[in-house]
This record gives structure tokens, C-alpha cells and sequence, in this order.
């Protein structure tokens, strides 16, 4: 079927219009009640319009943009959109695994200082602590130049 150029150019019109979302139903409508044989030939180039964009779509998805993908490209250069999400696995649970003994540095058997903290009053409002039994201790070894460590206890009231 030969199409002469009027119809050929209102062709290109009708797809240009029909690829930027610009045709109407009445148009299209009047269109297909005066030439079907024209509108028949519009939607087979929007057709293949459309098939060549995916065409390229896929291309441009396939190779990225800075040229194609590969294991070797490094991180930096391959677009943000491109790259899959983070995975959102969890971290491991923290602290020794359920029924492993646990590990601390050895009490000092000697204890060379004892201090004993106990406040007065109430920092903030400067009222009379009430007074209960519960202690605190805290062992500090000091390690000085000359390798002879000074321990210290602090027992701290937890008044």
C-alpha cells in the first residue's frame, strides 16, 4: 500500500502526538471514522517507535551509562540508580555465644589503698540522703613507670 506524503506527514503527526501522550478520543475518534486505513498505519509506526525505544532502553540498562558493567569496574564508577539495594541482614547478636565461659582479668590479691566515697547530700536539690546498705566496689590498679602496681579499692555507698 503506497502512502502519498500528506498522509505520510499526518502519520508522523499522529505519532509524534500519540508518543507524547497528546491524542485525544475525539480526535482519534473523528480520525477513525474518516480514514481507519490511516489510523491503522500510525499505530504500526507507533509501534515500532516503541519497540526501537525498548530496544535502546535495554541497551542503555544492560551497558550503564559510562560503557558496559562488569565485575571489575569499580564500585565509584558504575550510577547509583544502577546498582542494587544493601542487603538488610542483621548483625550478629554482640557478647560470647550462649554457654561459652566468660573471660575477665583476675582480682589482685593484694590490696595496697581502700577509699571509702560517700556523699553528704543530695547533689542537685542539697537535701539528707537516706541511708541503706547497698555497696559498690570498684578495684583500679595503677601501673606506674617503675612496675610496681598500686591497687586501690573504692567502695562507693549507694546511698
Amino acid at each position: 500500500m503506497q502512502v502519498g506524503t500528506a498522509a505520510a506527514q499526518t502519520v508522523e503527526e499522529l505519532v509524534r502526538r500519540a508518543v507524547r501522550g497528546e491524542l485525544d478520543a475525539a480526535t482519534l475518534s473523528a480520525l477513525c471514522a474518516d480514514s481507519p486505513e490511516l489510523v491503522s498505519l500510525a499505530l504500526l509506526a507507533a509501534a515500532k517507535r516503541i519497540a526501537e525505544q525498548d530496544v535502546r532502553l535495554a541497551e542503555l540498562e544492560g551497558n550503564g551509562i559510562h560503557g558496559p558493567s562488569s565485575p571489575s569496574t569499580p564500585s565509584g564508577m558504575v550510577p547509583i540508580y544502577t546498582k542494587a539495594n544493601k542487603s538488610t541482614r542483621r548483625r550478629k547478636k554482640p557478647g560470647a555465644r550462649i554457654g561459652h565461659q566468660g573471660v575477665r582479668r583476675e582480682q589482685p590479691v593484694r590490696i595496697d589503698e581502700r577509699e571509702t566515697h560517700r556523699l553528704k547530700s543530695c547533689p542537685h536539690c542539697q537535701s539528707q540522703l537516706q541511708r541503706c546498705a547497698r555497696l559498690r566496689t570498684r578495684v583500679i590498679q595503677d601501673i606506674p613507670e617503675e612496675i610496681k602496681p598500686v591497687v586501690t579499692e573504692h567502695t562507693i555507698h549507694r546511698d
